[in-house]
């Protein structure tokens, strides 16, 4: 079990909230906001996660910190739903649905390797 002093001061904000939601709650609680098992909340706060940071990252600034980043196409979005956009196949099937994959595509936030 993850103790709360294990975690140190100096770490991200993001990580610091996980800290903070399952000091107030539980491990178990928390998970069921974020959508990850509480083994791997353990595994975030210990250090040695070895799956994908920036999803969890994502997902906790998404869902416990409420992080709006802005969109050059859709304005302001959460950042689930920019990690969703990016997901996305190519679609012709509108103007706006291949503007956001092109936007998608050069963006830095683009997990995938935007530029």
């Amino acid at each position: 079990m993850i103790t709360l002093e294990n975690v140190p001061a100096h770490s991200p904000d993001w990580i610091l909230v996980l800290r903070q939601a399952c000091g107030k709650s539980s491990q178990r609680r928390v998970s069921s906001v974020i959508g990850y098992s509480p083994a791997v909340i353990c595994l975030v706060l210990n250090g040695s996660y070895g799956g994908n940071l920036v999803a969890v990252e994502a997902r906790v600034r998404d869902r416990l910190m409420k992080h709006a980043l802005t969109c050059p196409v859709k304005g302001q979005i959460t950042m689930n739903e920019c990690l969703s956009n990016q997901a996305e196949p190519f679609s012709a099937a509108s103007a706006a649905a291949v503007k956001l994959w092109l936007a998608c595509q050069g963006c830095s936030r683009n997990g995938l390797g935007g530029k």
